[in-house]
């Protein structure tokens, strides 16, 4: 499973192929753990949950809907250090204490929220140019002659 999918996604995908192989409970529940994300595997040692198909299929929905809503918040403190660091170096030096805070909390999430991290990734992201790229104009619609040729 892509670590970008969420897991409804998956367990849709994994019940509709599950239905064409008739394989029983536990083969299907190997299965269906074996493809979970790796940071849902992580957690599943800090519950205790029935060794069934359906068992493994709740506790991971928990677990899903808890690390969504955490990367949820991480996002609005990554958005709201980013803001208060334009700010004046007071309010600044107090995010800083916050951001201290936080990291005693949550293993280590204040150094990959600050801004090195996202820097170094988005150039990376914006070099390589998408295939389609060259086919669009300036504000994202098809050029004309490639409008042409796929009406052809």
């Amino acid at each position: 499973m892509k670590h970008s999918n969420r897991l409804a996604v998956y367990i849709v995908e994994f019940d509709r192929l599950a239905v064409l192989t008739q394989w029983g409970d536990n083969a299907l529940r190997h299965q269906f753990y074996e493809g979970l994300p790796r940071c849902i595997k992580d957690n599943m040692v800090h519950h205790n949950y029935p060794n069934t198909l359906l068992g493994v299929k709740i506790v991971a929905r928990r677990i899903d809907a808890c690390y969504w809503k955490r990367e949820t918040e991480k996002q609005r403190e990554r958005e709201r250090e980013k803001a208060s660091g334009s700010s004046s170096g007071a309010q600044a030096g107090t995010s800083g204490a916050t951001s201290a805070t936080s990291s005693q909390k949550s293993t280590g999430n204040a150094k990959p929220s600050g801004n090195s991290k996202p820097a170094t990734g988005s150039p990376a992201a914006k070099a390589t140019p998408k295939p389609y790229a060259d086919k669009l104009d300036s504000s994202g619609k098809l050029k004309q002659e490639e409008r042409d040729r796929r009406t052809r």
